[in-house]
């Protein structure tokens, strides 16, 4: 059980790394910010929330020292549009999600949506500026209600990761981010597998899961970063 969850918070934690630069480098189009309250495409979603973001670490890191809270807040209003938070942790939940109270599910969601923004704000930080290639989609999606848009992101040493967002209808008729799959590694199944080791950990306590997965993903990310 030990090897099962040290081996899941390691995949995490790498992955996390990856999953920031991949939200901070997604396209960039000099007047996004400009038509943000038009409906887009999938396409254009993911460049507007790729610009927004990097204004923001521009202006953030010219202003040094940063004020982390101010920062965290901004980031969050950059991804609260971008990001179906309730999707992605009712997912991750999987089959605790049906005997979860409402409580334990907005509990959830608030500290799932936490530890991913502050984890998204540090590494972003950390990584500053690289390049991004957008691909062009080549055929039609198979579910056109469930589109994928893919990239690649090269690194300032050159590497390229290719990056896959599953993109949704939210209610309100705009597109959502419910899923990622950096460089083949699947985060919405690696969270899944860390929540499932977190609740075989605690003996089904979802009070306690809960209780500390904010932690827990900051503190997996936080070693990988410094790595």
């Amino acid at each position: 059980m030990s090897i099962l969850i040290i081996d899941v918070r390691s995949r995490l934690g790498l992955c996390l790394n990856s999953v920031a630069l991949g939200l901070m480098l997604l396209a960039t189009t000099a007047n996004a910010l400009a038509v943000a309250e038009i409906q887009k495409t999938p396409y254009e979603t993911v460049e507007l929330a790729s610009d927004q973001l990097l204004a923001l670490i521009k202006q953030t890191i010219a202003q040094e020292p940063t004020d982390e809270e101010i920062f965290y807040s901004a980031v969050t209003e950059v991804l609260d549009p971008f990001i179906d938070f309730n999707a992605i942790a009712r997912s991750v939940m999987a089959v605790h999600y049906k005997r979860a109270t409402d409580e334990h599910r907005a509990a959830f969601t608030a500290s799932f949506k936490t530890g991913l923004v502050r984890t998204y704000s540090k590494a972003l930080l950390k990584f500053g500026s690289g390049g991004v290639k957008v691909l062009a989609p080549t055929t039609a999606p198979r579910n056109p209600k469930r589109p994928t848009v893919k990239m690649e992101i090269r690194s300032d040493a050159g590497k390229i990761y290719p990056v896959s967002y599953s993109m949704g209808l939210s209610d309100d008729g705009n597109w959502k981010m419910r899923n990622v799959i950096v460089n083949g590694l699947n985060i919405g199944l690696t969270f899944r597998s860390q929540f499932s080791a977190s609740m075989k950990q605690h003996r089904n306590d979802l009070d306690a899961v809960i209780a500390g997965w904010s932690a827990l993903v900051e503190s997996e990310s936080a070693r990988s970063i410094e790595e």
